[in-house]
């Protein structure tokens, strides 16, 4: 009912496309952690979210975690890193075993679910969810300046937090002074 899925209503889910999941803490997944991306994909679990790890044509691995910014692309070499950032954060993985269902590149036709993205797509979504999330911070930031300025009587006033009154403020100080209240805006 709340969407909150466990290993088991997954792993039958899978079975349907033929594929089985192990942990990868078993007999079975350890022989696969030897070389990380011989696996198809991975699932990852820590408490309610659960997010896919796939590599996909060319060899190329893709993280599905929905609460990043987007589709992100690991590179084989780093799989194996991430993956034991994540057994260290507390994550519980478990390894896809078997033929994952081919890509089926093409608009979707009538009645279909997802669609399939080329890795450019891919990385052009991501790179364009990454700049439009800038864009919201320093959107909100900005709307937070005229906001105080609306209440202090409609008055802006530029200064650097380590500028000296009647300093001169130059433009980039101003713009680092603007973003220096905005999470990771400088």
């Amino acid at each position: 009912m709340d969407g909150m899925f466990s290993i088991q209503v997954l792993s039958r889910a899978l079975e349907t496309w033929g594929l089985q999941v192990v942990s990868l803490g078993s007999e079975e997944g350890r022989s696969v952690a030897a070389n990380p991306a011989s696996a198809p994909a991975y699932i990852c679990n820590l408490q309610e979210h659960w997010f896919a790890l796939r590599r996909v044509e060319g060899g190329e691995w893709w993280n599905f975690n929905s609460l990043w910014v987007g589709l992100a692309p690991l590179s084989g070499f780093y799989l194996q890193a991430f993956l034991d950032s994540l057994r260290e954060e507390g994550w519980t993985i478990f390894v896809v075993l078997g033929s994952l269902p081919a890509p089926q590149p093409g608009s979707l036709d009538a009645g279909t679910a997802g669609r399939w993205w080329s890795p450019e797509e891919a990385r052009a979504a991501t790179d364009e969810a990454e700049r439009a999330r800038k864009r919201g911070r320093l959107t909100a930031a900005l709307e937070g300046v005229f906001e105080r300025a609306d209440r202090a009587g409609g008055a802006i006033t530029l200064r650097s937090r380590d500028r000296g009154p009647g300093e001169p403020l130059s433009e980039g100080r101003a713009t680092d002074s603007l973003l220096s209240d905005v999470p990771g805006g400088g």
